[in-house]
């Protein structure tokens, strides 16, 4: 009887477990997923969103290999097995949550950042380098920013002092809302992008983190139900294996007593 409770109670345990390691797997591949995408967009990109990118590819990876053999040790009732795996998620889990502090403290970080890999491309070599000039240009369209942190920055350029003030824009043409011949002449914030190219960046960036740590966050909440379900599987199986244990010794006894009566 003792035997049958055992396996009543091991037998839905593991096939819970293991719908809930199916659903751990469902969640590594949108992770994957996430950091694939994340890596096609990363044009624009600071170390912060390339760590944090990264660790999410890392845990999605080990998520899924983990709920793969973890499956595997529940549905055999390994308890070693099933000790590792419980750790293996608290690790994942830890991981994860280093994931969503790097986007919780990356804003200023990622501004700071940016200000500095954008410095020497707007102010040296805009205008020298053709490259990076069509970059800029059509960032600056696309994004609809003008400068670093604003039109005012293209005064303080090599683009802007290597040429007479009267011969050439103040600002670049693909600073312009509405484009006109020499519409960049006249630094007018109604016709000039007023916001400047490392804030809308780091906006999106921030944006994008933040898709990230929402995410990671509903990972983790369905991981702790996990380690909690692999520690009362774990004691279970601890518990009830003494009455079986016991119940051998009994019978054992028992053979012996008639054999010598």
């Amino acid at each position: 009887m003792e035997l049958g409770l055992v396996d009543h109670l091991s037998n839905s345990s593991k096939k819970g477990i293991c719908l809930h390691a199916a659903l751990f797997q469902v969640s590594g591949l949108v992770l994957a997923f996430v950091g694939v995408n994340e890596l096609r967009s990363l044009e624009h990109s600071t170390r912060v969103h390339l760590l944090a990118t990264y660790l999410l590819l890392a845990a999605a990876g080990f998520l899924l290999v983990v709920c793969s053999l973890g499956c595997l040790a529940i549905w055999r009732l390994h308890r070693g097995m099933i000790a590792w795996y419980g750790w293996f998620l608290v690790m994942v889990l830890l991981v994860e949550a280093a994931c969503g502090l790097l986007c919780f403290y990356s804003y200023g970080y990622v501004k700071n950042e940016l200000r500095h890999q954008f410095r020497s491309l707007f102010l040296d070599e805009y205008g020298k380098n053709d490259l990076t000039t069509y970059r800029i240009n059509r960032m600056q369209r696309n994004l609809k920013c003008c400068g670093i942190d604003g039109f005012e920055d293209w005064e303080k350029s090599e683009w802007r002092k290597g040429n007479p003030k009267s011969f050439v824009n103040i600002v670049p043409t693909s600073c312009c809302k509405t484009w006109s011949f020499l519409c960049g002449k006249w630094d007018i914030p109604n016709n000039i992008f007023y916001d400047g190219c490392t804030t809308v960046i780091a906006q999106g960036i921030v944006r994008n983190l933040s898709y990230i740590a929402a995410l990671g966050a509903l990972v983790c909440f369905l991981q702790v139900l996990g380690v909690i379900f692999v520690c009362i599987l774990y004691n279970k199986l601890r518990y009830y294996e003494r009455p079986s244990v016991a119940a051998y010794s009994v019978h054992r006894n028992k053979y012996h007593c008639y054999q010598y009566a």
